[in-house]
């Protein structure tokens, strides 16, 4: 009478799993700025996949600043294939000291808007540290080459001790770098190799940071010769930028004239303020992920065939709900062979009896 009951509970289970599988991300995976959000919450969750691009807004934030007392690395899948931006969100997230915030492979967009780098998303973290491995650190603009290199060669120096690895800053002149993302592919010339390197930090993404100048971004810069000479920044609510094996990527270097004549704070911000509007890489990317086709007319050669981040994850969610369909009429095609069979077995026993 009740054999049906198990079947029918399999067939409900079954189909609530390939819903969830095809609406949400897979477990530890980051999907939006709110899966995000929920992960740093939780101090019990160490690591997290950035599966796709993520522009984070502040909505996705609670009103309240979170509070992360434990370790948390989110990784992505390599630095010119996803993209996080933290442009939208300051102030919403606080570390606690010996705290360590991890990006690893990935590109991570909007690094400052001035002469530093950093994230706006976090408030004073004293003895906190940010680590970026592996990552593409996207600027729109940049100080001139010549006083960037200089800035961050003699940013180590004077940071106090427990922040900095060491005096020697391990920096170097780096190829073009290029985003491989179809939509959005494009190349920059305007590149350092941050090999182990203490990044200097925005004011807009620290507390408490004082500058010699109106456009030195932490170090007074002697202007004459080029150089950083002392800083005159207090590190009391700062945290640690510090870069492995990754790149800064600049858009385009301010003209050191601009400087001259209105101090590189001015002409950095003003100039970022521009490119940020101006930027259409998230539009390239939603109307990608829209698409029937990938334009790839100027992709050039071997750019064919490739696939955005949203529609690898259509596929990938077609794949497991056909595979679970799959395994459903297995179950019932099962039931029902069982159930025949039992049927003929106790007919068989009833006509034993009779015959007895």
């Amino acid at each position: 009478m009740c054999a049906g009951r198990p079947y029918v509970l399999g067939i409900l289970v079954l189909a609530t799993f390939a819903v969830s599988a095809t609406c949400n991300c897979m477990p530890n995976s980051i999907c939006s700025g709110n899966d995000l959000v929920v992960a740093l919450q939780s101090d019990s969750v160490s690591a997290a996949q950035l599966s796709r691009d993520v522009r984070l807004a502040s909505s996705d934030w609670p009103a309240i600043p979170i509070i992360r007392k434990k370790n948390f690395t989110l990784i992505g899948s390599g630095a010119s294939s996803v993209l996080l931006d933290f442009s939208g969100v300051a102030g919403r997230l606080t570390l606690a000291p010996g705290v360590v915030l991890t990006l690893q492979d990935l590109e991570y967009r909007n690094a400052g808007t001035g002469v530093g780098y950093g994230l706006a998303l976090l408030n004073p973290s004293p003895g906190a540290r940010v680590e970026l491995r592996n990552v593409a650190v996207f600027a729109f603009v940049c100080l001139p080459f010549p006083f960037l290199v200089a800035l961050i060669r003699g940013y180590s120096a004077h940071m106090p001790p427990g922040y900095a690895l060491d005096a020697q800053q391990r920096i170097s002149a780096a190829s073009a770098w290029c985003r491989t993302t179809p939509a959005v592919r494009r190349c920059y010339n305007s590149t350092i190799a941050l090999t182990r390197t203490v990044l200097p930090l925005d004011k807009s993404t620290s507390s408490e940071t004082r500058y010699a100048d109106s456009g030195n971004g932490g170090a007074a810069v002697n202007v004459t010769g080029l150089m950083p000479t002392t800083s005159t920044t207090a590190y009391g609510s700062r945290y640690a930028l510090v870069a492995y094996n990754s790149t800064l990527v600049c858009q385009e270097c301010t003209p050191a004239s601009c400087g001259w004549q209105r101090g590189y704070s001015d002409c950095l911000t003003s100039r970022w303020a521009q490119l940020s509007a101006e930027d259409d890489v998230w539009a390239l990317l939603e109307a990608s992920s829209t698409a029937p086709e990938n334009d790839n007319a100027s992709g050039g050669g071997g750019g064919g065939g490739e696939i955005s981040t949203t529609q690898r994850a259509l596929i990938i969610s077609g794949v497991v709900l056909g595979a679970l369909l799959l395994v459903l009429v297995l179950v019932v095609v099962g039931g029902f062979v069982w159930r025949r069979g039992y049927w003929r077995r106790w007919r068989q026993q009833v006509k034993q009896v009779q015959f007895c």
